[in-house]
């Protein structure tokens, strides 16, 4: 079998393509550039392959795609798998997210306000996953309807052969960019940085809002008009990203989100679900254990807090000796993490929404009661040492008390391979060990199974959204973390019976 591109000819044996990949169908085919879902004929999962003819005028810039695929690590950005060549193509083997892009979801334009504001806000912390990267920040700078997908994940970002690496303070130069949604500094060759990429992420939510692309020189003027529908807040949004001047701009994309946040009260409505963390004695690691969860649901798209319920003024600490981490407006920041220190009661604090929020109590205490009692869920910390083995039985006795025992869980400091996780030492069955790491900031793949799997079994739910069809299409409902405590009574109370 031959299939033509640009005037040459890939051969493919019994449907078969890099002798390992079986074809299911062409996704994409134009420019130079065919884009195939295959299927690995070993492991038999779908992927798919950009067959690129390196002949092609923008060769260099698919090329860079690889670069930073390999580089990247996000559950919104496709796996680079594999990449092969020949004299005239570059085969790219890819992850295959299944989904509707922006331009297949909005053709039929009646997806709901409060959806079109979380994708964006979705959007907004990829590329702060982008433009944090280090040693050079990266810039997108090719966004448009086709390269964002809707999918089970939540929204996806495809296709980085336009981004750049921002090695100065700012580049200049010729790149790729789409018109309609390319800031002008791109589009005429001058100086581009973060703000570029808020242009462009302006311009497409102008487009999911409007239907139209957004050309300056039609539609700048007529943009309080065109937009008089929508909320105040919406309107300022997209007109300050849309400036022409990037001094204009919201500074960063999570200044932006956090303005979507504002809109139609979106964050009144929605309450944070609170972790309490409590350990069994001093120095038993309850803020190492905060810290390494909240880092791990940020990183798993949970905008999760870091709360310091304790005088240990940890994060004051962490602000002066870590060049990576730095207060501004009342929360330390730090990559994919946020603390708010214990300011105490004369200073309030408002406007503050998570969708998470772990407190850091330090040991169990009668001061603390009242947190346990509010939280919607407790993990009782302990250590497994000859020392620490009496204060973690006296912790587990106590985390016994009142309504505790049924929204709660013990953590043990030290894995224990024997029992996978889950231990019936001191008569429990909800005690868990948490594997070592050295930098809580940098959960590794052992520590991110574990949280994985403490999150399900205590019934915490990560569900990003639900897809309905209606009238051939899909909308979505936004739906919060969940933790199904009613329905877990219930299966206990069951299995007690047939016991």
């Amino acid at each position: 079998m031959n299939i033509n591109l640009g005037g040459k000819k890939i051969i493919i044996t019994n449907n078969i393509i890099l002798n390992k990949y079986r074809i299911q169908g062409v996704l994409g085919n134009g420019s130079g550039v065919t884009v195939y879902l295959v299927r690995h004929c070993v492991l038999m999962q779908q992927r798919i392959i950009k067959c690129i003819d390196k002949s092609n005028k923008n060769y260099k810039f698919y090329i860079k795609e690889i670069k930073y695929l390999n580089q990247l690590r996000h559950a919104a950005i496709p796996v680079l798998y594999d990449i092969e060549e020949d004299d005239i193509y570059c085969y790219i083997v890819e992850e295959y997210i299944e989904g509707l892009s922006f331009k297949e979801l909005f053709v039929h334009k009646n997806v709901e306000l409060k959806d079109i504001i979380d994708f964006f806000i979705q959007l907004s912390y990829i590329f702060y996953f982008l433009h944090e990267q280090k040693p050079y920040p990266i810039v997108y700078l090719d966004l448009k309807p086709e390269h964002v997908v809707f999918s089970s994940k939540g929204i996806c970002l495809l296709d980085f052969g336009g981004a750049v690496e921002l090695k100065g303070a700012e580049i200049s130069g010729n790149c790729m960019g789409t018109e309609g949604f390319a800031a002008p500094e791109l589009i005429e060759g001058g100086y581009i940085d973060e703000r570029s990429d808020v242009y462009s992420i302006g311009a497409l939510l102008y487009w999911c809002l409007t239907g139209k692309v957004f050309i300056p020189e039609k539609e700048y003027d007529k943009l309080n008009d065109v937009l008089t529908d929508y909320p105040l807040v919406v309107k300022e949004a997209v007109i300050k990203c849309l400036q022409k001047y990037k001094e204009n701009r919201f500074k960063s994309v999570i200044e932006f989100a956090e303005k979507l946040n504002l809109v139609c009260n979106y964050n009144k409505k929605k309450s944070s679900f609170k972790i309490a963390v409590v350990g069994s004695q001093p120095r038993v690691g309850v803020t190492h254990f905060c810290m390494s969860l909240v880092c791990y649901l940020n990183l798993n798209h949970r905008k999760c807090l870091y709360e310091e319920k304790t005088d240990s003024a940890i994060l004051s600490v962490l602000c002066e000796n870590d060049n990576n981490f730095c207060e501004a407006e009342g929360i330390v920041r730090g990559k994919n993490f946020y603390g708010l220190p214990k300011y105490g009661s004369a200073v309030a604090m408002e406007g503050i929404d998570y969708d998470v929020v772990v407190q850091d109590c330090g040991c169990l205490s009668d001061a603390i009661v009242n947190i346990i009692d509010k939280a919607d869920f407790c993990i009782f910390l302990g250590g497994i040492k000859s020392w620490e083995i009496m204060h973690t039985g006296q912790i587990i006795k106590r985390s016994a008390y009142k309504d505790w025992k049924e929204k709660s869980c013990i953590v043990l400091f030290g894995v224990d391979r024997k029992h996978n996780y889950s231990s019936y030492i001191f008569n429990e069955k909800r005690i868990y060990f948490m594997p070592f790491s050295i930098n809580p900031f940098k959960p590794n793949k052992e520590l991110n199974a574990f949280f994985n799997h403490l999150s399900k079994t205590m019934g915490f739910t990560f569900v990003i959204r639900k897809r309905f069809p209606i009238k051939g299409i899909f909308i979505t409902d936004l739906i919060k973390n969940v933790c199904k405590f009613g329905e877990r009574r219930e299966k206990i109370e069951l299995q007690k019976k047939s016991e």
